[in-house]
C-alpha cells in the first residue's frame, strides 16, 4: 500500500508540474506513459515516457528511449540511450551507453557517457566514464552529504551549489576534471589522491589529501589555502581575496600569495637578473649569451656566458660579485677566453645585479733561448714552443715528438721557434736556428797484405771544403778506440773518414771494414838445390830458393835474401817470403831436409900395406847402412863395423867399401903381410902363402920345398910359377 501511495503521489507531482510549465493541453502526455512496476528491458526505439517504481529497467544496448524516465525508487541499468531521467531512482549507465539529461537524487554509477546530470543527493555518484557537464546540489540535509568518485574517465565540467549543510565531497583519484566550481557559503570540499591536473578551480572549494592537484589555468578561491599539495603551472592565472592567504606548489616552491588578481606566478613571485660592469671591464670582454629578461622562480636557474677579448683572458679564481639576492652564483671557467655564469635563484620578487670585475690582459714572454740547431735536429726545444719557416709566417706548427734528451728531429733549413700563446701570455718573439743537412762521405779500403799499410780513399758530396780525417781501430773494439795511427798487424779493422761540419752540413763520416791479412803463400813457396844422396838424404849443402819473385827470411821482419842455405838436416824450420812490393806470408815451414856429407870413417889407410899376421878394421859412422870387403857385403850390427883383416901366412890384399844411407861411399885398398915379408925372407919349416910375380929370398944355406927334391940356395932372390902355400926347410 505504501508504494502505491508513494507512486500516486509522483503521478500528481508530474501533472502539477506539467500544468505550471506546459499548460491544460500537456496533460495529455502523462496518459501516454508506461508504468513500470517489474522488472522491464526495453531493446528498442521508444519515444514513450516511462514511469519505473520500484524495479530494474534496463534498457540493452540495441534499446533507445528518446521519452523521459521517471523514478520512484528502482533502478536503471543502461546499456543503449536514454534522452532523459527525472527523480528518485539509481542510474548504472554502463559503458557504451549514454544518457542526454540526468536529474537524479539517488547514486549514479557511470561507465557510459552523460551529457549533463544534475546531482542533488545524499548517495554517492562514482565516475568512470564521460560526463560533460555535472552539477552537484547539496540538499541540505545535515549528517549527510552528496560524494562524487572520480575514479577514472571524463568530467568537462563539475559545478558543486552549496548555502547549507555539509560539503559534497569529491575524491579526485584517477581520470579528468577539467574544471571545478563551487558556489554557495560552504562550497565543495576536493580530496585529491595520486597527481592530477586541472585546467579551472573555483569558489568555495577546500583542498586536501595526499595527491597533488595541478591547477593550470585559472585558481581562484573564496577562501585561502595552506598545504604545497595545490600547484600551479607558469599560465595559471591566480586570484586571491584580500585578507586570504594561497598557498601554490610551482616547481616544488611553495609561494604564499595574499593578494592577486588574474595574475600569474611568475608576475606575483618572480625574479629578474642583469649583469653590470665599469668601461675598464667592459673593454675586457664581451657577452657571447646574455641572461634573458625573462622571469625567473625559485631554484630555476639563469645563464649567460662571456667572452675575453683578444690580449686577455679569464684568470681560474675569477670571482663575480652578487647584489640583491641570497642564491648561488656558479662561474664556470670554459677555458681561458670563456666563461658561463650560471645563477640559481633562492628568493622571490628580487631583481638581481651580478657584477663583473675586469678580464686579466695577457703579458708577454721573452724569445726561446738555448736553441742548437744540429744535423737535422734542433735541441733545447720544449713543447710549449711552436716553429715556422718565417718569423712573419701565418702558420706555425706545434712542437711535438720530444725525445727525453729534448731533441726535435727536423729537416733542414732555416727555422723560427717561439713560445706559443698561453691562457695567460702572448706569443713570444721568434728565435732563429739553422738546422744543417746530413754530411755525405764514403770512403774505400779494400783488404791489403802483411807488409803494406792501407791507402783509404775518402770522398764527400757535401763538406767538399774539408779534408778528411782517417782513423782506425780493431773492427770488434768500441767507437772509443779510434785512433790516427795506421795498423799494420794482421788483424780486422775498421777505417773512419771524418769530414769537419760546414755552415750547411754536419760533419760526414763514412766507415767501412777492411783486414790486414798475410801474403797468400805460392805455390810451390821454394825450391830446393842441393847434391841428392840415397834414402832422401842430401849429401851436400842445400840451397832454399823461394818462388819467383820472392825473397826469404826466417824472421817475419828480419833480413830477406835471395836463398837460404841449409848446412845440417832441419824439419819444421820457419821462414817467411816476401815480394817485390814488401807484402809479406805467414809462417811457412820448410819440409824436412836430411843432410849426410861425411863419408864413414875407416881406421885403416887406403893403399898402405900392414904387416902382422892380422890387422884389426874398424868402420864407425852413426848412419853406416853397408860393408863390403872385397865385394863381400858384410853383416853389421849398430854402426860400428869391426874386422880382423888377415895376412894368410903371407901377403893379402884387401879393398874394403864403406857406405851411409845417404849414399856416401868409402873405399879404401890396404895389404896385410905377415911379419917375414917385411924383410922378404921367407922363415924356415912355415907354410907360406906365395904369389906369382913376387920375389922371395930365404936364408943362408940351401933350401928345400916340401914335397919337391929341388934344392934353393939362400940368400938370392926367387919367383914362383903359382900361387901356392909352400913350406921352406933347411938341409
Amino acid at each position: 500500500m505504501e508504494k502505491r501511495i508513494r507512486a500516486l503521489k509522483a503521478i500528481i507531482l508530474v501533472v502539477v508540474m506539467i500544468v505550471e510549465l506546459f499548460g491544460v493541453d500537456a496533460v495529455r502526455v502523462v496518459a501516454e506513459t508506461i508504468n513500470v512496476t517489474g522488472d522491464t528491458t526495453v531493446s528498442t526505439e521508444d519515444n514513450r515516457d516511462y514511469a519505473v517504481t520500484d524495479c530494474t529497467l534496463t534498457v540493452s544496448s540495441t534499446g533507445n528511449i528518446t521519452g523521459t524516465v521517471y523514478g520512484s525508487g528502482g533502478k536503471i541499468v543502461n546499456q543503449g540511450s536514454i534522452s532523459k531521467i527525472e527523480r528518485n531512482i539509481e542510474v548504472d549507465n554502463q559503458a557504451g551507453a549514454s544518457i542526454q539529461d540526468l536529474q537524479s537524487s539517488v547514486g549514479i554509477t557511470n561507465a557510459g557517457h552523460i551529457t549533463s546530470a544534475t546531482y542533488s543527493s545524499t548517495y554517492t555518484l562514482t565516475n568512470s566514464g564521460t560526463i560533460d557537464t555535472l552539477n552537484v546540489q547539496n540538499p541540505g540535509y545535515s549528517g549527510s552529504t552528496a560524494t562524487v568518485n572520480m575514479n577514472a574517465g571524463t568530467i568537462s565540467s563539475l559545478n558543486v551549489t552549496n548555502y547549507s549543510g555539509m560539503n559534497p565531497v569529491i575524491n579526485y583519484a584517477g581520470g579528468t576534471i577539467t574544471s571545478l566550481i563551487a558556489e554557495g557559503t560552504n562550497g565543495a570540499d576536493l580530496v585529491v589522491s595520486g597527481s592530477h591536473e586541472i585546467s579551472q578551480l573555483k569558489g568555495t572549494v577546500n583542498v586536501s589529501g595526499s595527491g597533488m592537484l595541478t591547477v593550470s589555468g585559472a585558481l581562484q578561491l573564496e577562501k585561502g589555502y595552506t598545504g604545497e599539495k595545490l600547484g600551479v603551472t607558469k599560465d595559471t592565472a591566480l586570484t586571491v581575496k584580500d585578507g586570504y592567504t594561497v598557498q601554490v606548489n610551482y616547481k616544488d616552491h611553495v609561494y604564499s600569495i595574499s593578494s592577486a588578481t588574474e595574475q600569474k606566478i611568475t608576475d606575483l613571485a618572480g625574479n629578474t637578473v642583469s649583469t653590470v660592469m665599469d668601461d675598464a671591464a667592459a673593454a675586457t670582454m664581451t657577452v657571447e649569451t646574455p641572461f634573458t629578461s625573462e622571469i625567473y622562480m625559485y631554484g630555476e636557474q639563469a645563464v649567460a656566458v662571456y667572452l675575453a677579448k683578444d690580449d686577455y683572458y679569464f684568470p681560474e679564481d675569477y670571482q663575480a660579485t652578487v647584489t640583491g639576492g641570497s642564491g648561488t652564483l656558479d662561474i664556470t671557467r670554459v677555458n681561458a677566453k670563456e666563461i658561463k655564469l650560471a645563477y640559481t635563484f633562492a628568493d622571490e620578487k628580487k631583481d638581481i645585479q651580478i657584477s663583473l670585475p675586469a678580464a686579466n690582459a695577457r703579458g708577454t714572454q721573452d724569445a726561446p733561448a738555448g736553441l742548437d740547431g744540429g744535423v737535422k735536429k734542433v735541441t733545447g726545444v720544449t713543447e710549449d714552443m711552436e716553429y715556422a719557416v718565417s718569423e712573419t709566417s701565418d702558420t706555425w706548427t706545434q712542437v711535438t715528438g720530444i725525445t727525453d734528451s729534448g731533441t726535435l728531429a727536423m729537416e733542414p733549413g732555416t727555422w723560427y721557434f717561439r713560445y706559443k700563446e698561453t691562457d695567460e701570455k702572448k706569443v713570444s718573439a721568434a728565435t732563429k736556428v739553422i738546422v744543417k743537412g746530413e754530411g755525405v762521405a764514403s770512403v774505400e779500403q779494400g783488404d791489403v797484405n802483411y807488409g803494406t799499410k792501407p791507402d783509404p780513399k775518402a770522398e764527400t758530396s757535401t763538406n767538399t771544403e774539408k779534408t778528411a780525417v782517417i782513423e782506425y781501430k780493431e773492427a770488434s773494439s768500441d767507437d772509443t778506440a779510434y785512433s790516427q795511427a795506421v795498423p799494420t798487424a794482421v788483424g780486422n779493422y775498421t777505417v773512419r773518414a771524418t769530414f769537419a761540419e760546414t755552415e750547411a752540413y754536419g760533419e760526414a763520416v763514412a766507415t767501412t771494414d777492411f783486414s790486414i791479412k798475410y801474403l797468400e803463400t805460392p805455390e810451390p813457396p821454394y825450391t830446393l838445390v842441393g847434391t841428392k844422396g840415397e834414402n832422401g838424404y842430401y849429401t851436400s849443402n842445400v840451397v832454399v830458393k823461394p818462388a819467383k819473385g820472392y825473397m826469404i827470411s826466417t824472421e817475419l821482419n828480419g833480413t830477406y835474401v835471395e836463398s837460404l842455405t841449409i848446412q845440417n838436416s832441419q824439419s819444421g824450420t820457419v821462414f817467411y817470403l816476401r815480394n817485390a812490393s814488401g807484402e809479406r806470408t805467414g809462417t811457412l815451414r820448410l819440409e824436412t831436409i836430411k843432410i849426410k856429407k861425411q863419408t864413414p870413417k875407416l881406421s885403416l889407410e887406403n893403399g898402405k900395406t900392414y904387416y902382422g899376421d892380422s890387422q884389426k878394421l874398424v868402420i864407425q859412422d852413426d848412419y853406416l847402412s853397408q860393408v863390403y870387403v872385397n865385394g863381400v857385403l858384410q853383416n853389421l850390427d849398430g854402426t860400428e863395423f869391426v874386422l880382423q883383416l888377415g895376412s894368410n901366412n903371407g901377403k893379402k890384399k884387401y879393398e874394403i867399401t864403406a857406405v851411409d844411407v845417404a849414399g856416401n861411399k868409402k873405399t879404401i885398398l890396404v895389404t896385410v903381410a905377415a911379419a917375414w915379408m917385411k924383410t922378404g925372407i921367407i922363415p924356415e919349416g912355415v907354410l907360406v902363402n906365395l904369389e906369382t910375380g913376387n920375389g922371395y929370398k930365404l936364408g943362408n944355406g940351401n933350401w928345400k920345398v916340401a914335397g919337391d927334391s929341388t934344392s934353393y940356395s939362400g940368400g938370392t932372390e926367387f919367383y914362383v910359377k903359382k900361387d901356392g902355400s909352400y913350406t921352406f926347410g933347411k938341409q
